[in-house]
């Protein structure tokens, strides 16, 4: 067997070097860095759906399982990689909406415009959140409720049936709101109040 020119050598190794090289990119691009530098595999992809992407899980964590698909989104930016957050398959986030931490969004929920849930705060059945409304700690959105414009709901609060919580309300500690109750503009509901029925609740 001939050995190949002195030049001929460096033209192969730089080949290779260069297939070792788009190979690893290959492979990152399926993974992300953390602040120390290790590299951590993502845990779900985007199908293209329409003019949406529907999620499809990279491996298992929390009740979720490698191969199942979610709900759809926008684009990456609608739910971290970071956490045990998911968005189930008939629901929706979109917008510049915000899906992190351990948040779970089921059934047919609709997050949008810039509205956030994180932490271990969960929404779902017909639920929709909008604005700049904020779900977060261990909250619970359900039923037909309506969380919209700078809204909050945090802490042990729950929210359903057809409640609405608009304006800047604040809906904390281990309040409930139910039926057809409307809490709005610089409303606070807390501790362990429960407003029901038809009552309206609003504030200066």
């Amino acid at each position: 067997m001939k050995s190949l020119p002195k030049n001929n050598w460096k033209l192969f190794l730089n080949l290779c070097l260069t297939k070792i090289i788009l190979y690893g990119n290959i492979l990152v691009d399926k993974k992300k860095q953390n602040k120390k530098g290790e590299v951590k595999m993502k845990k779900y992809e985007l199908i293209e759906e329409g003019n949406l992407f529907r999620l499809r899980a990279l491996k298992d964590f929390s009740d979720v399982r490698k191969g199942e698909l979610g709900g759809l989104v926008e684009g990456e930016h609608n739910l971290s990689q970071e956490g045990n957050c998911w968005i189930y398959y008939n629901a929706e986030v979109s917008g510049n909406a915000k899906i992190c931490d351990n948040a779970k969004i089921r059934d047919n929920a609709k997050i949008f415009e810039n509205a956030e849930v994180y932490e271990e705060a969960e929404v779902y059945e017909e639920v929709a959140v909008f604005g700049e409304a904020k779900i977060f700690e261990k909250a619970l959105i359900f039923g037909n409720a309506q969380v919209g414009e700078n809204a909050e709901v945090f802490g042990n609060a729950q929210v359903g049936e057809n409640a609405e919580v608009f304006g800047f309300a604040q809906v904390y500690e281990n309040a409930v709101i139910a039926g057809n109750a409307e809490v709005y503009e610089n409303a606070e509901v807390y501790g362990s109040a429960q407003v029901y029925g038809y009552v309206k609740v609003f504030g200066y």
